[in-house]
């Protein structure tokens, strides 16, 4: 009897093995499908679960003035890569980020537009932008519209945007020069 017991259960567990689970079938056989025809959109690639506007939405555009005075519209910037970095003057790891963002900006002035959107303008920005040696253009959101609008939930906050003004890449907190790199390819 005990032996009956034993084959009954291994035989039943034969064939658990030999019939897949069809929600997993399914669902292997969509991503196959999709990869073959190269349609994956960029929040199943990224599997972008971070608080803001979501990889694959289009970047809203903005207007703001830099701390030269000129006016910088995002809408003029379609057909070349975007990266935007929202920071602020008193966040730690902003300040840490940095000499990174100033780095990547040297090296890819042409190849990329930099823009450092501040949320602070209240603050000495002009003075803070001398003593860091930034040279990259700094934007003064100075009523947090363009912050709202970009749901930004902590900062430092970088968005990338491709050449059709697609936001195809986020990160949340410091860069790394490699990591931007990797951006522009």
């Amino acid at each position: 009897m005990i032996a009956s017991l034993l084959l009954i259960i291994a035989s039943q567990h034969l064939k658990a093995d030999k019939i897949p689970d069809t929600s997993k079938r399914e669902a292997n056989d969509q991503s196959i499908l999709t990869e073959k025809a190269g349609r994956q959109d960029h929040r199943e690639k990224k599997g972008d679960r971070l608080p803001g506007l979501k990889i694959g939405e289009n970047a809203p555009d903005f207007t703001l003035p830099t701390l030269k005075g000129d006016w910088v519209h995002l809408r003029e910037r379609k057909g070349q890569k975007v990266i935007i970095n929202f920071w602020a003057t008193w966040c730690p790891p902003c300040k840490e980020e940095i000499p990174v963002l100033q780095t990547f900006y040297e090296q890819n002035k042409g190849l990329v537009e930099l823009l450092a959107v501040n949320i602070d303008p209240e603050s000495n920005v002009s003075h803070f932008a001398e003593e860091y040696g930034i040279s990259y253009p700094i934007l003064l959101d100075k009523d947090g519209t363009v912050n709202e609008t970009y749901k930004v939930a902590a900062i430092p906050t970088t968005y990338v945007i491709d050449e059709n003004g697609m936001i195809i890449d986020k990160h949340i907190g410091n860069l790394q020069l490699q990591q931007m790199t990797n951006w522009l390819k």
